[in-house]
């Protein structure tokens, strides 16, 4: 089970949520903070699908999403479960005894510090060069990684994929070890990974200290000509696997399982003025052994977008901009805080200005100049969290804002009823032309007009007992000619006929079998 939400896992929680256990494998969450728009789910989908231990690939999906500083904590319930691959691509473990004690593993996207550039008048616009992502290209880079000319290249929706088996091997071998190669062909980064050596289940483990690690790492960047020449600060990170009690917000023992090299891109933003560049698709990653283990490298990721700059914009205040993102929220920051909030605060004398890149499976064409705020985000006087928001620093980067004027939020409807749908949008924001889609996540897609007249179905879910009526989300997404986005929702209920238990709008026998069906249940 996997949970998105901030801070669900963190020391004061994780205790609680593994008595719930009660046999279940894994709780995958956050220690920190987690953001939204980053299909999460689907990476981490994806990892498993590639034979990747189920922990390994939500740590992996943490690596190509978020931005700097995310910690993902994962929990098991048995060191055995650690072993675990998605149900259909290699070793299940046995179902766990359910008692107090269970393990954890953290695991950091990344967490350079930012350079400290409080104020310019003025930032350069870096527009994206794209790469031509082939299976030369990915080969290229394979024989770094001990990939051969014998092993194929998969073509997938967005990347392209290398595995191998090393050796070849029974898939429910707990111990077997697979080697991915994954390149989006979106932004040509790349993302390899040994499910052998990485973040191995053991203990007792020893890895090189900061400073031989940053050798090593700059060694085989070096010799293989994968170094970036941007790459600036750098950060070595360790992984821990925990054996914890109860609610106990202490570990009993705690052992490394990792080792990384992080390094951040910085880019000149002004005449003798570098700034960074934060988001996942500015991240150059290397994975080290434990002291005297296996030569072979255990994971590596980077390829960061090439870019050349195009011009110059001027800076907005960090006041206005902090009021923007005041007024509409997520809608104008890029990557949204995974709370639900009605009150921000922040320093003003602390922002940053950076660049933003986003994770290298979307496709950019540009570089965004960013404010950092440190925000506090709080749901009347409760503070929820405290994180980095990255808002555009300059006009011409905001998106089109989505406003819904109706249905309103909450709003009922009878069966058949013909709802209005409407918006509007604020001219000061985005290029024109727009374009426009409504969504409903029961009947899909509803409309590509601003404003339209329309019905919607009937939803029910059932649980054991009853047949509730569903609500709608609608969502409003508008699109600029640059290709900037921003979106609003609400939730719409639409009125079943009390005796149509079935949900097909017509009363008959097919409701007296349903409610036949919940008289024979115990």
């Amino acid at each position: 089970m996997g949970f998105r939400c901030c801070k669900l896992l963190n020391n004061k929680s994780r205790g609680y949520w593994a008595n719930s256990m009660k046999g279940l494998h894994f709780l995958c969450g956050f220690k920190t903070n987690s953001y939204k728009r980053n299909n999460f789910g689907k990476r981490w989908a994806e990892q498993m699908s590639q034979r990747k231990k189920i922990y390994q690939a939500w740590f992996k999906a943490l690596d190509l999403t978020n931005q700097n500083g995310v910690v993902a904590r994962v929990l098991a319930e048995a060191r055995n479960n650690f072993y675990d691959r998605l149900h259909g691509y290699g070793y299940v473990s046995p179902d766990p005894p359910v008692d107090k004690y269970y393990y954890y593993k953290d695991h950091k996207s990344g967490s350079p510090p930012y350079l400290p550039v409080y104020h310019l008048d003025q930032m350069q616009v870096y527009e994206v060069i794209p790469r031509d992502v082939n299976e030369s290209y990915i080969r290229d880079i394979g024989n770094h990684f001990g990939f051969s000319a014998s092993d194929a290249v998969e073509y997938h929706n967005d990347y392209l994929l290398m595995s191998r088996q090393d050796p070849p091997g029974d898939p429910c071998d707990p111990n077997l070890a697979v080697h991915t190669l994954q390149v989006y062909t979106n932004s040509g980064q790349y993302s390899y990974f040994n499910t052998g050596p990485m973040w191995p289940s053991q203990t007792g483990l020893t890895f090189p200290d900061p400073t031989t690690a940053y050798g090593q790492a700059e060694a085989f960047l070096t010799n293989s000509g994968l170094h970036m020449s941007d790459a600036g600060l750098y950060d070595v990170e360790y992984d821990t696997l925990c054996y914890a009690e109860g609610n106990d917000v202490n570990a009993l023992t705690t052992d490394y399982i990792g080792c990384a090299v992080t390094y951040a891109r910085e880019i000149e933003a002004f005449t003798g003025t570098n700034v960074s560049v934060a988001g996942a698709g500015a991240r150059l990653k290397v994975y080290l052994n434990q002291t005297g283990g296996d030569p072979n490298l255990p994971a590596a990721m980077g390829n960061w977008r090439n870019i050349t700059s195009t011009g110059i914009v001027p800076v907005l205040p960090k006041q206005e901009v902090f009021d923007r993102f005041k007024e509409h929220g997520e809608k104008v920051s890029l990557e949204p805080i995974s709370v639900e909030y009605n009150r921000v605060v922040s320093d003003l004398n602390t922002p940053k200005l950076a660049y933003y890149e986003h994770p290298g499976a979307e496709l950019q064409a540009e570089l965004i100049p960013i404010w950092i705020f440190s925000v506090d985000y709080y749901d009347g006087d409760e503070l929820l969290t405290t994180a980095d928001t990255f808002v555009p620093s300059a006009h011409e980067f905001y998106p089109p804002i989505a406003n819904i004027t109706s249905p309103g939020d909450g709003s009922e409807f009878e069966p058949n009823d013909v709802i209005d749908f409407n918006s509007v949008t604020d001219s000061n924001y985005g290029t024109s032309p727009y374009t426009y889609e409504w969504t409903s996540d029961i009947d899909g897609q509803l409309s590509t007009a601003a404003s339209f007249s329309g019905s919607l179905n009937i939803a029910c879910v059932s649980d054991d007992n009853s047949i509730e009526v569903a609500s709608h989300t609608i969502m409003l997404t508008i699109t600029d000619a640059d290709g900037r986005s921003s979106s609003e929702s609400v939730d719409v209920t639409i009125r079943r006929f009390c005796s149509d238990l079935n949900c097909d709008n017509i009363v008959n026998f097919g409701d007296l079998a349903v409610m036949g069906e919940q008289w024979l249940k115990p």
